[in-house]
């Protein structure tokens, strides 16, 4: 690299104003980097060793009260994620809400498999599916990154909780 050229093998000067380092990252490892440990010694890396998923992308069933803010399904390729960050918060708090300071709320098994279910089969019409290459992907072409409607969707999904989709229960006291 001179002051105003980069050189190639062949020793051709190529003119560049900026070099832009593009080393690119992975999107899946990064949601299991670190490991949480709930309900009955319940593993979120060996849960998601497959492909991340997530009850709205904020939960999983086995860990109570533990929600995330960017989970899996829900970046979107047309907005800001810091909207879908602002939507998720409002969800999680209400979440909280419900289960106050006395309870434990997880979501159901069934509402969780029907979730992403839906998730994967709509991801499917989209252009992310195509066989492009994609840091969307995961190695067996899986989306677990991509929410596959629009923000304004999203947040008529969070509008309300549904509460047959939860396990609420009381809070064992010490």
């Amino acid at each position: 690299i001179t002051r105003k050229t980069v050189v190639d093998e062949a020793g051709i000067h190529h003119e560049a104003d900026a070099i832009v380092l593009a080393t690119g990252f992975n999107l899946q490892k990064q949601m299991t980097s670190i490991d949480l440990i709930g309900r009955d010694g319940r593993s979120l890396r060996k849960l998601w060793a497959n492909g991340a998923s997530a009850y709205h992308g904020a939960m999983n069933p086995g860990f109570p009260n533990a929600y995330f803010v960017t989970g899996p399904n829900t970046g979107v390729g047309s907005t800001s994620v810091v909207l879908m960050i602002e939507m998720q918060i409002k969800f999680i708090m209400k979440c909280i809400k419900e289960a106050g300071r006395t309870k434990l709320i997880e979501p159901t098994d069934k509402a969780t498999i029907s979730y992403n279910h839906t998730m994967q089969k709509d991801l499917q019409q989209t252009v992310w599916a195509t066989d492009c290459k994609s840091w969307y992907k995961d190695e067996t072409g899986r989306i677990g990154t991509l929410y596959p409607h629009t923000a304004r969707r999203f947040k008529s999904e969070k509008r309300q909780l549904n509460k047959a989709d939860f396990n609420i229960i009381l809070k064992a006291m010490p």
